[in-house]
């Protein structure tokens, strides 16, 4: 199946995002997950949804869930500040209401971008861009989910996003894609958010999105065939547990923590 080259795809995810909204005139943060796309920045603020971690990960978690889990069992980040996120990953970006505190930025529109490291301090990106009436915005989003091993954090999606903009990067589509009604094609959707996964929550969300239900040798069997097709990515982890990836479309300027 043909990729459509007008699509939109997720590049990179980060959940519990604080934004600082300055583009509303208000001085409260909000908390969401932050989205990069081929042709969009988009913040998910999912204001009904917060909550703690510890009480939204499961022990068949994620590698990412593992950490996030032991972060919040003691109630601090690394910084030694409380740490009540808002975790939530975004599948299909259809499903992003249009209201005021979701943000959509069209990359085309953004004058600058900037990331600071983190050194001292949270892990951010600045942006400011031209809204749809031509008017200067400016909005701020800090990283929480700051474990010390991460490999790129927020301040690595300035560069990126900047290439994107300016044409120098391009993602790498797949030439070909399983059939979308098929095992393989319906866990590729639920990869689709960029999140590490073990078979485990794989098969949940997919049952969960499509109504099915799957067989663990079934999710296993689909997930090593997507991988030997290179659209997902096979991560190795110390408990002998099998966890994935969707092989992210940025080659070499990937995004994964």
């Amino acid at each position: 199946m043909s990729q459509n080259h007008d699509q939109e795809i997720i590049l990179a995810q980060e959940q519990g995002v604080i934004n600082k909204p300055t583009h509303l005139g208000i001085r409260t943060d909000l908390q969401g997950t932050l989205i990069l796309t081929n042709k969009r920045l988009i913040f998910a603020c999912n204001s009904n949804s917060g909550e703690s971690l510890a009480s939204n990960v499961s022990s068949n978690g994620t590698i990412d869930d593992k950490i996030a889990r032991e972060s919040a069992s003691l109630g601090e980040d690394v910084f030694g500040q409380s740490a009540p996120y808002r975790y939530s990953d975004v599948e299909d970006l259809s499903n992003i209401a249009s209201n005021e505190k979701n943000l959509f930025i069209p990359i085309s529109s953004i004058v600058s971008i900037s990331g600071h490291k983190g050194i001292i301090g949270r892990p951010n990106l600045k942006v400011t861009w031209n809204d749809a009436s031509g008017e200067v915005k400016n909005t701020e989003f800090q990283e929480s989910l700051t474990e010390r091993d991460r490999k790129k954090n927020l301040a690595d999606w300035a560069d990126v996003t900047q290439k994107l903009r300016n044409g120098t990067l391009s993602p790498r589509e797949p030439s070909s894609l399983p059939q979308s009604d098929s095992t393989e094609g319906r866990i590729y959707h639920v990869m689709g958010d960029m999140q590490t996964k073990g078979t485990f929550e794989i098969e949940e969300e997919t049952e969960k999105h499509f109504g099915i239900e799957l067989e663990p040798d079934e999710v296993e069997a689909a997930c090593e065939k997507l991988v030997s097709m290179g659209l997902l990515d096979k991560i190795p982890d110390p408990s002998g547990d099998s966890f994935y990836k969707r092989r992210s479309p940025l080659g070499e300027d990937d995004l994964s923590s």
